[in-house]
C-alpha cells in the first residue's frame, strides 16, 4: 500500500496549485484509486475518514433531518483530535452532485481548513477546495495520458456535474503538461496503468469508427 509524506515531496511544491494537486493525488494513491470515475463506495470504505449521509445519520441518531441540513445544506464535516474525521453529505440530489460534495469535504480535510470539534459546512464557494476536487475526481495526469480535454469526455470519464465538467475543461486547456512530474504522479500513473491502456484503446477505436 502506498504511503506518502508531503515533507518528502517538498521539492515538488513550487506553487499553491502544486500543493493542492499533491494533496489530491496523495489521497488518490493512499486509498488506491485505479480507475475513473471515482466510485463513492471506495470513499465510504476509508479507515481514517468516515463518510456517510445526513439522512442515515438522522435515522441512526434520531436527529431531525432539518436540523442536520441547517448545519450545512450540502452536508458538514466533523474533525476529532484523535485522527478520526467525519463527512456527512446530503443525499437529496443527483449522484454526481453527491460525489462532488464528498470530494469537496475531502478537500477541506486534506487542506486542513476544518477546525476541531465543530460541524463545518461542506464548502460550496471555496476555490481552493474546488481545485482539490477537480484534481481528485479528474486527475490531469491521467486525463493527459488518455488525451481527454473536452467537456463531453470529462463528463463521460469523470462524472463531474455538468457545470463542473465545463469548468474543468477550461482549466485543462490552460494546463501545461510540460512540467516535471511529481513523485506521486508516477504512482498514480502506475495505479491507473490498466485503465489508461483500455481507455486509450477505446478512444482509438472510436476515432476510427470501429
Amino acid at each position: 500500500m502506498y504511503q506518502c509524506s508531503l515533507q518528502k515531496q517538498n521539492n515538488d511544491i513550487r506553487t499553491n496549485d502544486d500543493l493542492i494537486r499533491l494533496c489530491a493525488y496523495d489521497l488518490l494513491a493512499r486509498i488506491e484509486i485505479n480507475a475513473l470515475p471515482v466510485i463513492p463506495d471506495r470513499l465510504f470504505d476509508m479507515d481514517s475518514i468516515h463518510c456517510n449521509t445526513l439522512q442515515r445519520l438522522a435515522d441512526h441518531e434520531g436527529i431531525p433531518l432539518e436540523h442536520l441540513i441547517s448545519l450545512g445544506e450540502a452536508g458538514f464535516i466533523y474533525r476529532e483530535q484523535n485522527g478520526k474525521d467525519y463527512i456527512y453529505v446530503n443525499s437529496d440530489g443527483s449522484a454526481l452532485q453527491i460525489l462532488w460534495n464528498m470530494a469537496l469535504g475531502l478537500g477541506a480535510l486534506e487542506l486542513c481548513i476544518v477546525p476541531y470539534h465543530t460541524c463545518f459546512p461542506i464548502p460550496q464557494n471555496n476555490g481552493t477546495v474546488a481545485d482539490f476536487a477537480y484534481y481528485f475526481l479528474a486527475p490531469d495526469v491521467v486525463l493527459e495520458e488518455i488525451g481527454i480535454c473536452t467537456q463531453e469526455k470529462i463528463f463521460q470519464y469523470c462524472r463531474l456535474p455538468f457545470r463542473e465538467s465545463v469548468k474543468k475543461a477550461v482549466k485543462t486547456k490552460h494546463h501545461t503538461g510540460n512540467r516535471r512530474k511529481m513523485g506521486v504522479e508516477k504512482i498514480i500513473l502506475s495505479n491507473f496503468r490498466d485503465f489508461i491502456s483500455k481507455s486509450k484503446k477505446a478512444e482509438e477505436e472510436m476515432r476510427h469508427g470501429r
